[in-house]
């Protein structure tokens, strides 16, 4: 997962209970790309777990009613065990944030 994804989800581990979960499955589905049906993804398995070592999560339908995700260890314990962003962390996306909605249409921040 990008670094763009990682601090999407720790900000999102920060977040109020009622949005957390759909805000991680948000930024987990997008960093995934679409799922693939279990027949597709076992024709591909070596090129998607290329895809999840190179740092890009996978997902797969298994029998039209769950997802399951596939991502390294590594990646697991960096989304599970970091601890949410630093105060510096948060302003800094904020105000990144702020600098690109007040780009002009000459592509200058005001």
């Amino acid at each position: 997962m990008g670094i763009d994804g990682k601090l999407e989800v720790k900000e999102a581990k920060t977040s109020s209970q009622a949005g957390r979960d759909a805000r991680l499955e948000n930024v987990i589905r997008v960093a995934a790309g679409r799922p693939l049906p279990l027949r597709e993804a076992r024709s591909r398995l070596f090129l998607l777990l290329r895809e999840v070592l190179a740092g890009t999560p996978r997902l797969v339908f298994i029998e039209d009613i769950e997802v399951v995700c596939l991502v390294t260890l590594p990646d697991l314990v960096d989304i599970v065990g970091e601890k949410g962003p630093t105060v510096g962390e948060m302003l800094d996306s904020m105000a990144a944030r702020r600098r690109v909605r007040k780009t002009d249409t000459t592509g200058r921040a005001e």
